[in-house]
């Protein structure tokens, strides 16, 4: 008969269970395993909550916000390349938003005394 196994997470630990074969529940293993075990770890971002149903991001920074999930994504996917170019985005979007905030006309002054005003 196949050994069914299964586990669970409490914080940071995990239990590795074995389903017993009379109650069908599971329950530790109180055997040597010969082959060992093979466990893939994949991570996922926590869930982002607001006290709306939106988070409250001016309209011109909302693709800023999108560009620094999607390198999150990626950096925790292992595609740094991907990562990089998001980030840089990012702050390229953020940048430019931060610049549009300063009003009115910018003039270049000479400091020479003798310049023409």
């Amino acid at each position: 008969m196949k050994n069914n196994w299964g586990y669970y997470i409490s914080g940071r630990k995990i239990a590795i269970l074995k389903q017993s074969t009379t109650t069908l529940e599971y329950e530790s293993p109180d055997e040597a395993v010969v082959g060992g075990f093979k466990v893939e770890y994949v991570t996922s971002p926590t869930v982002v909550t607001a006290s709306g149903s939106t988070i409250d991001v001016d309209d011109e920074l909302a693709l800023a916000v999108v560009d620094y999930v999607k390198s999150k994504f990626a950096e925790n996917q292992g595609e740094y390349d991907k990562a990089q170019y998001h980030m840089r985005e990012f702050k390229n979007r953020v940048y430019k938003y931060k610049n549009r905030l300063v009003g009115g006309v910018r003039m270049i002054m000479t400091s020479s005394p003798y310049a023409i005003k």
